[in-house]
């Protein structure tokens, strides 16, 4: 159910682009965010029937949920603002933003069917994630974009199965990924109306490697309180 909410948001993001794509940017923010918020509702409704809810107490744990949600926000972040940014940013028409957006999400789809096991594999996914965004950002193509949408898509995909076991250790009813996957990116709205839509791809690749950063920090604290990491 909350990866069924968190496409639905993804869907309905993608929809809301091409119905304000003759509009201003001031209606698109908005619009996002009541997706977003909406999706963010059902999710939380799912989990407050199913599980008693608290926040997480203890360093660890709450360095696992924002693990969580670091890596979440950073995957659907581009989700939902992929067809919006090759459509401002590269000129694409909305037809092959869609065809790229498609891409990102098969890519991720098919990274997160892969078992990183080893924390060598799980850095070469994160450089991946981040090597597809600095190409999001340095291409002028639609070429360039489908690379940069495969590599960020699929890095990303991969990464997040481990970042749920992790999460899962420590967290079981976690609201964190969830939520800041259907929250979180609509945030984006005023940043990219003021500073432009490349701060897109940037929050998404500080973002990976913010949450690279936060799980090695997990790692360290589970090794020294001999907690499960």
């Amino acid at each position: 159910m909350p990866a069924a909410a968190i496409l639905l948001f993804a869907a309905a993001g993608i929809w809301l682009t091409f119905q304000g794509y003759h509009r201003t940017a001031d209606f698109l923010a908005p619009a996002f965010y009541q997706v977003a918020a909406g999706a963010a509702v059902i999710v939380f409704l799912f989990w407050r029937r199913r599980e008693r809810l608290a926040w997480p107490r203890g360093f660890g744990n709450r360095l696992s949920a924002l693990l969580q949600a670091l890596h979440y926000y950073a995957e659907w972040s581009l989700a939902g603002w992929m067809p919006l940014f090759l459509v401002l940013r590269l000129g694409t028409s909305p037809r092959s933003a869609a065809i790229v957006t498609a891409l990102y999400c098969a890519a991720a789809l098919g990274g997160s069917r892969v078992r990183v096991v080893r924390r060598r594999y799980l850095a070469v996914s994160v450089s991946a994630a981040f090597l597809g965004c600095l190409l999001l950002l340095a291409t002028d193509n639609r070429l360039g974009a489908g690379v940069g949408a495969a590599l960020s898509g699929a890095g990303l995909g991969s990464a997040r199965t481990l970042v749920d076991q992790v999460a899962a250790r420590r967290v079981p009813a976690s609201l964190a990924g969830p939520a800041a996957a259907a929250l979180l990116p609509a945030l984006l709205g005023a940043p990219a109306y003021f500073f432009g839509i490349a701060i897109v791809s940037w929050a998404a690749a500080a973002a990976s490697a913010a949450a690279f950063a936060v799980l090695l920090l997990n790692w360290l604290e589970a090794k020294v309180t001999g907690a499960p990491g």
